[in-house]
């Protein structure tokens, strides 16, 4: 592969997000500390009670701040020959390297999604986009996904021209388009891309 490294990463979350993220993190964080409080003062089993009672309304929340707080990253390196897909919330990060293979293709996918929370088959339905690498013909990893359509775009777009490949644009249902970069407008947004990046850097 003659590419060169790259790091290419959704950017800063808006400040509005950042924020209900942060008032979220403090809210569960006083609870947590007034139910260790309750625990060791006035009664265990009320301390435990209180978590039991709660513990739906506190996961939801956390995956709201979870949700606002989260930055996905794709890590690209054509020295060794692999790619990493971190997420990361402030200084917590998870990911790990993975062989990257002979990429044809790059498709952004628009996917149908139902989400059914309580369990009664009426779930919400909602579409998600896709980013997708394909490679031995009809073979694919999913490399970022994303409820909003420009966002899944512009980063689809991105990694196809870093990567010297095609770009599937199927974000429109029943619709395959194969973009032209030439003749195509280059998306802006958050997208927040480092070039030429060393394997020590990417480590």
């Amino acid at each position: 592969m003659k590419q060169k490294n790259f790091i290419i990463s959704e950017g800063i979350r808006p400040l509005w997000q950042r924020i209900i993220a942060s008032l979220i993190y403090t809210g569960l964080i006083m609870g947590l500390l007034y139910v260790i409080y309750t625990s060791i003062f006035i009664s265990f089993g009320s301390g435990c009670w209180l978590i039991v009672n709660n513990i739906a309304l506190v996961l939801l929340f956390l995956a709201i701040a979870f949700r606002f707080s989260v930055v996905q990253t794709l890590y690209f390196d054509f020295t060794n020959v692999r790619y990493k897909k971190e997420y990361s919330a402030g200084l917590i990060k998870t990911g790990k390297w993975h062989h990257l293979p002979d990429i044809e293709y790059v498709c952004v996918f628009r996917q149908e999604v139902i989400k059914d929370i309580d369990g009664d088959g009426m779930g919400e339905h909602r579409v998600r986009f896709d980013v997708n690498i394909w490679y031995n013909n009809n073979r694919h990893i999913t490399l970022y996904s994303n409820y909003d359509r420009d966002s899944a775009y512009e980063m689809g777009y991105e990694l196809a021209k870093r990567l010297e490949v095609d770009l599937l644009d199927s974000t429109i249902q029943g619709e395959k388009n194969w973009v032209n970069f030439k003749q195509s407008t280059t998306p802006t947004g958050n997208i927040n891309i480092q070039q030429n990046t060393t394997s020590q850097e990417l480590a």
